[in-house]
């Protein structure tokens, strides 16, 4: 229990803070995508390392200066919900939580018992310099040092000048704190365990061959049934979003629209390894991709459904075009992205192609050469990429 709370601000929402890494060797090498780099750092030991990931305060954040009846005096950062682009998909109550959730990614040979935020996550400080929360936790607790100071001078004076035997609430207070470090130490010792068990699962049950087969089965399985193109989580939209692996290694992890900032731009943007971008418009695969022209015997003709699709496209390619700067700093700012979304290419998944003749698979590959930045691709097409992509894995 404590006899003096002060909660203030620490940082603000969407302050801009990173997180230090320091990788070991066995780490997923594809999370390198997420490494940012930062200039006008006041400790120039720290820009050695060269590894820091982003993380956004979804709130603001508070820190929480108390003394104990004991005398002790704290200063523990409260929880704030926060985000990073390396965890995507986890929700994250506080800095301390998201600190060891990165830190657990990038240094998996270590025995990671934690290590103190403040000496591993940088803020941007109002001069441009990126610095340690250590400057900034000292520097907030000044206003507050004399009153804390001050109070615990009548703490100390009051104990040392009473009898040494304790009473029933210094027993208490006391029993509290032995309970607090051993809770501590079994916490390290949790997290120690569960990063042992979770290195063990790993190895079982996500191996990417095996993974990869599966999904590639249940791709096959998909085509057999009647999805929906867009709506709900069992869409073709959807699926192809989580598995855009089958696309090959050429893109990073898709970015939504709400991150990029204009709904009437297509559902996700994908980045590509040179720093630009591609563009996907789903359909369904049991929709038409070319018909044969009965007024010209052995000519054919996109579908209509693919001419629609083509004009979506198009005029996605043009809002792109239109807001190419606004959209690079919106990724830039949100994502610490560094894309250019100067000329995007344009793929449209469409229809199956495995009962086509060789007429038709030559007719189709001529109507995609006369496109110009746009290219239609069929499931088939998407399913036999997969199927090469796991027998180079396999060989």
């Amino acid at each position: 229990m404590s006899v003096l709370n002060r909660d203030i601000e620490f940082l603000p929402k969407n302050a801009q803070i990173v997180v230090i890494v320091n990788p070991s060797g066995d780490f997923d090498k594809t999370l390198k995508r997420y490494f940012i780099s930062i200039n006008n750092v006041s400790n120039v030991d720290i820009i050695k390392t060269q590894s820091f990931i982003s993380i956004c305060l979804n709130e603001p954040l508070f820190i929480r200066f108390s003394i104990s009846k004991s005398g002790n005096i704290h200063k523990k950062l409260k929880p704030c919900r926060c985000s990073t682009p390396v965890l995507s998909n986890e929700s994250l109550k506080s800095l301390n939580s998201a600190y060891q959730r990165i830190s657990q990614l990038f240094e998996k040979e270590r025995s990671w018992h934690g290590g103190k935020v403040y000496d591993n996550v940088l803020f941007k400080d109002n001069d441009g310099y990126w610095k340690l929360l250590e400057v900034l936790r000292e520097r907030v607790y000044q206003d507050y040092q004399e009153e804390f100071e001050n109070r615990q001078r009548i703490i100390k004076d009051k104990f040392d000048n009473s009898p040494k035997r304790l009473d029933n609430n210094d027993k208490l207070e006391l029993h509290a704190q032995m309970i607090i470090e051993v809770n501590n130490i079994l916490q390290l010792k949790n997290i120690d365990l569960q990063q042992q068990v979770q290195q063990l699962n790993d190895l079982l049950d996500k191996s990417k061959l095996t993974a990869y087969k599966n999904k590639l089965q249940e791709f096959r399985e998909r085509l057999e049934k009647d999805y929906p193109e867009a709506s709900g989580n069992d869409s073709w939209q959807e699926w192809i979003y989580k598995n855009n692996w089958l696309f090959g290694i050429q893109y990073g992890m898709p970015i939504g629209h709400p991150q990029v900032g204009f709904k009437s731009i297509l559902d996700y943007l994908f980045p590509t390894p040179d720093g630009f971008v591609d563009i996907l418009e789903i359909k369904k695969p049991s929709h038409a991709v070319i018909k044969e022209d009965k007024s010209h015997p052995g000519a054919f003709r996109w579908s209509g459904e693919v001419n629609e699709a083509i004009g979506q496209v198009i005029k996605y390619l043009s809002e792109i075009e239109l807001h190419q700067l606004i959209i690079a700093q919106k990724l830039k700012q949100e994502l610490s992205l560094e894309l250019s979304t100067i000329k995007p290419r344009a793929f449209i998944l469409i229809g199956k192609s495995d009962d086509w003749s060789d007429t038709k698979k030559e007719a189709f590959r001529r109507l995609n050469h006369s496109l110009h930045g746009i290219e239609v691709l069929t499931y088939t097409d998407l399913l036999r990429r997969g199927e090469n992509l796991i027998n180079v894995y396999a060989d």
